[in-house]
């Protein structure tokens, strides 16, 4: 288990979390909603240890399991992709080694065919889902499934791309693996994860099914949108309803 608690963080002299609580078990996906500013990106960097808090601390209960970031990665140009994603495992990224970890992730994410091609060609789309495969791989290398923190996962992908890392995200969380997705996408909470944390202002608005917490109020003070969550099921989908909006008044 991953747990955070009163998390009081800085990005230079502003404040951006203030008392964030939170807690992630084995092979549970936890999101992390919120607009631009709401602090959901640096709370998953003091998850992953790269920022220090002003105050609280993080516990982590998972002795000899990686906690991966999917992040930017800037390799050598002369990096193939399979090399990339052995190296996340802690292999030698320079032998061109193909092992079971390596091509199950990439497989996952449908880039297997990219296994030979140099990182640095890649379209962004492409090395996102690259660096994707980089992070589960690297959960499941060592004994006991890790923990991956992923900050927009979905940037720059096209829908199927997206359904792909949805469908990964799934199975590694089968397989035990804890998994926390920061977003602005309240479908993406909905669809996936098993429970969501609302940031508003660097402060905790609503936390637990993602149901009942992202509500057409919540959406609208948080994210903006005038819309409301209905589950449509003939498709087994969730879809978001636009919510009448009230005009402004006249002077």
């Amino acid at each position: 288990m991953i747990q955070a608690i009163d998390i009081t963080a800085n990005r230079g002299h502003r404040r951006v979390l203030s008392g964030v609580d939170l807690e992630v078990r084995a092979g549970e996906v936890v999101a992390v909603v919120g607009g631009t500013g709401s602090g959901k990106s640096t709370l998953v960097r003091v998850l992953a240890g790269q920022v220090e808090p002003r105050r609280g601390q993080v516990e982590a209960q998972a002795e000899g399991r990686r906690v991966t970031l999917c992040r930017t990665f800037a390799p050598s140009s002369s990096l193939r992709v399979r090399e990339v994603v052995a190296l996340g495992c802690g292999r030698n990224a320079v032998a061109p080694t193909e092992g079971h970890l390596v091509q199950e992730s990439l497989e996952g994410l449908g880039v297997s065919h990219l296994a030979a091609r140099s990182f640095m060609e890649l379209s962004e789309g492409e090395k996102q889902c690259v660096l994707l495969a980089r992070a589960f791989a690297s959960a499941v290398s060592n004994p006991g499934p890790g923990y991956v923190l992923l900050d927009d996962p979905m940037r720059g992908l096209d829908a199927g791309s997206r359904d792909m890392v949805i469908a990964t995200i799934g199975q590694y969380a089968a397989r035990g693996v804890g998994v926390v997705v920061a977003t602005s996408d309240p479908l993406l909470a909905l669809q996936l994860c098993d429970r969501v944390i609302v940031l508003e202002g660097g402060r905790v608005r609503g936390e637990g099914d993602p149901s009942r917490v992202l509500t057409a109020e919540c959406l609208r003070d948080t994210l903006g949108l005038h819309a409301a969550p209905y589950f449509h099921e003939p498709s087994q989908q969730w879809i978001l309803l636009p919510q009448s909006i009230e005009p402004a008044a006249s002077a």
